[in-house]
């Protein structure tokens, strides 16, 4: 009887060589959820970013889904300008790709208030020797709404905030008003505006009023006495501090009577055509910006001596 040969099957398993891929780790460290800032703001963005069985081939930012920004250098960080942004809640984004392309995210979110407006201080114009046309420019609402705009004013100025205030009206984010200052005490003013975060001032302005001319009857003397007929020679003192003298008129009884542009400012008057009685002489100073000044004296005219 022929003997039965038997095969014994050894089961082999095969292990594979090729390790597992880990992915990479991904984490926004900065800033902190919930995070806000003012439009404006320079937040400092802060990203760990690791990978325990290779190397971080690059990490890229997102703000509000698009990508803002991509680097594939430690340390992984990003300052993310603010001035555009509108107010309200934003996402910002971390996303870190290894060497084998696995990826990681870490997301955050944060709120963008309205920073405080910025204001330009306009110019004084000068409308009369004692009106000034002031005011000031939006240049920027902050993000926010503006509430209140317009100037404050003091005679010092280390005062100017909190001191004398004037609320205008803001159109086209421009706002002016006229002051009256009749004894020229208003020295230093500052446009302001005022949003949800509070009040921004615009740049402290000096205001100098320019220097009325000096106008001065130097002959006749008050109070003199004249012979119908008499020339009388008039002298006039004329200066100007911040110009020059464009020109003396001279009235009698209202009446113009002799125009002088140059120095010295001197003219004759013949009496023959006033009446017996007092009379009036009035000399008049003009400069270079239009500002007058003017001085008077009576004489008297007789028949005879």
């Amino acid at each position: 009887m022929a003997m039965k040969k038997f095969i014994f099957l050894i089961p082999v398993i095969l292990v594979s060589c090729v390790p597992w891929n880990i992915a990479p780790k991904c984490k926004i460290a900065a800033p902190e959820n919930g995070s806000q800032f003012a439009r404006g703001d320079t937040i400092q963005v802060y990203v760990n970013a690791s990978d325990d069985d290779g190397e971080i081939s690059e990490v890229r930012f997102y703000l509000d889904g698009v990508g803002i920004y991509s680097t594939n250098s430690f340390p992984y960080n990003y300052m993310l300008e603010t001035a555009t942004l509108e107010t309200g809640t934003h996402q910002l984004k971390a996303e870190a790709i290894d060497n084998s392309g696995k990826d990681d995210n870490s997301e955050i979110s944060f709120t963008i208030t309205p920073a405080l407006p910025k204001v330009r201080t306009l110019a004084p114009v000068l409308i009369s020797f004692t009106e000034l046309l002031v005011g000031g420019t939006i240049i920027d609402d902050g993000g926010g709404t503006i509430s209140e705009a317009g100037i404050m004013w003091s005679y010092e100025p280390y005062d100017v905030e909190g001191s004398n205030k004037q609320v205008i009206e803001v159109v086209n984010n421009t706002f002016t008003v006229t002051l009256t200052d009749q004894d020229h005490r208003l020295r230093y003013l500052a446009a302001y505006a005022e949003n949800e975060n509070g009040r921004a001032m615009g740049d402290v302005v000096e205001i100098i009023f320019p220097s009325l001319p000096v106008c001065e009857i130097l002959e006749p003397e008050d109070g003199s006495i004249f012979i119908r007929g008499d020339s009388i020679q008039v002298l006039v003192n004329a200066t100007d501090d911040d110009g020059y003298i464009v020109g003396v008129r001279a009235y009698v009884d209202s009446k113009p009577v002799a125009y002088d542009d140059q120095f010295p400012y001197s003219f004759p008057y013949a009496t023959a055509g006033l009446s017996i009685g007092n009379h009036t002489m009035k000399v008049e100073a003009e400069d270079n910006e239009g500002l007058r000044s003017e001085d008077a004296v009576t004489f008297t005219i007789n028949a005879s001596k």
